[in-house]
């Protein structure tokens, strides 16, 4: 009797280190991950405000992302969180995003990427480069207060063409190619491609790596992605 008494004890307090450490981790509980958190500088120094829940005039689960000033992904992207997963709204393309927490540290990825970086953020503060934290959003992030006018544009490649990082030249901005999807067209706003957002309008752009040079004409539609694949 005292030995299956013991074994009984010994299974509860393995059970309760197990909830400990799933609770811990953040384990899909929305709760985790509930703040704001600023991503670290990448290479080009560019910053990014992450805000979950805590957004006036928003459900508790709605998340905003602010790529700041500088980047070639300058805006205000919205969606919801759903345990670990970020679904992002339509208009923008993204594919979900897992978040993570390891060691204080929100690690933030997109699994259907095959090419894009997990990403560290750390708890930070909401900038005013989008506006203020509230319902409604504020301004893009690149200059425009957030018009309605605007559209994004990515240019990409199916493969590497061995000639480095591509950086393409549109309406006095530059971005940067630095990898390839070879499973076909990415979403907008993909880390490897480069990514713009600009007013409606026509724009002529230039595109060079090494000894290779492209040119061309591209469309942007207000609240629309166009995607332009560069090809050798």
């Amino acid at each position: 009797m005292t030995g299956l008494l013991f074994l009984m004890l010994a299974s509860v307090t393995i059970i309760s280190c197990e909830d400990e450490d799933e609770e811990n981790t953040g384990g899909g509980n929305n709760s985790s991950f509930a703040g704001v958190w600023t991503r670290l500088p990448g290479p080009s120094g560019d910053r990014t405000d992450l805000a979950i829940g805590g957004i006036d005039g928003e459900s508790s689960d709605r998340v905003y992302m602010c790529e700041k000033k500088g980047s070639t992904a300058a805006g205000l992207y919205k969606g919801y969180i759903d345990g670990s997963y970020i679904t992002w709204d339509s208009e923008y393309g993204l594919p979900d995003t897992y978040l993570e927490i390891v060691n204080g540290t929100l690690e933030f990825s997109y699994p259907a990427c095959e090419v894009c970086l997990v990403t560290d953020y750390k708890k930070g503060s909401w900038g005013g480069d989008c506006g203020s934290l509230s319902g409604g959003g504020g301004g893009n992030g690149n200059g425009n207060g957030g018009g309605s006018g605007n559209g994004n544009v990515m240019f990409w490649t199916q493969s590497d063409f061995g000639c480095g990082f591509i950086t393409v030249n549109i309406s006095g901005s530059s971005g940067t190619i630095s990898g390839y999807y070879s499973g076909g067209s990415p979403s907008c706003g993909a880390s490897s491609a480069a990514n713009f957002s600009l007013p409606a309008g026509s724009y002529s752009f230039t595109a060079s790596c090494d000894e290779l040079t492209w040119d061309g004409t591209v469309t942007v539609t207000s609240g629309g992605c166009y995607k332009m694949q560069l090809t050798h």
